[in-house]
């Protein structure tokens, strides 16, 4: 099966045509305003040799990756495909999860969002992911885990919070988290 490959380029955001790619690649450099790009939709068809802001793919899932970038981002990108499965925005330096960056993605099963610089979750941030199964929070700056951050996730089987810094977990943060089970019965 032929993989179909997305970029980031903002076509329909300001309304462009025609050779708007180029500008907004240039737009989007490190030079000029790398915030704008992170305000784009992450995914829109477009034939360009400029790097987009995240690389999607469809082919037996549909995988939004965002990880390694330069510029890196400093937040999630607005307007990523609800359909997607496999959210990927490691390795950048995104500071915060607000509590509307994943609202429209109730079919993400994973997320990897290690190695970033992420200190704060906001209340509800992951409460609209009924399928998320997997979600990778490795190596940032998380020093507490609240009863907030897990409520409503049916699906999930395995939250890695590895490498960083918690001082505090709430008794009640993995209270609705679903028991683990044992792959041998």
């Amino acid at each position: 099966m032929e993989t179909k490959r997305r970029g980031c380029l903002g076509r329909t955001a300001l309304g462009c045509s025609g050779h708007c790619p180029l500008l907004v690649a240039l737009m989007c450099s490190a030079l000029l305003v790398p915030a704008l790009c992170e305000q784009l939709p992450a995914c829109q068809i477009q034939p360009s040799t400029q790097r987009p802001l995240c690389d999607c793919s469809v082919e037996q899932e549909s995988t939004v990756i965002c990880g390694n970038r330069t510029p890196k981002l400093t937040r999630i990108p607005s307007a990523l495909p609800e359909d997607i499965t496999i959210l990927d925005v490691n390795n950048n330096a995104i500071t915060m999860i607000a509590k509307d960056d994943f609202i429209h993605l109730e079919r993400v099963r994973t997320i990897f969002l290690q190695q970033n610089q992420i200190a704060t979750i906001e209340d509800g941030a992951f409460a609209n992911l009924h399928s998320l199964q997997l979600l990778v929070l490795y190596n940032n700056r998380l020093t507490q885990v609240p009863d907030t951050w897990f409520q409503h996730l049916p699906s999930i089987t395995t939250i890695d919070l590895s490498r960083n810094d918690i001082q505090t977990i709430d008794k009640r943060a993995f209270l609705t988290v679903p028991a683990s089970k044992n792959p041998d019965g």
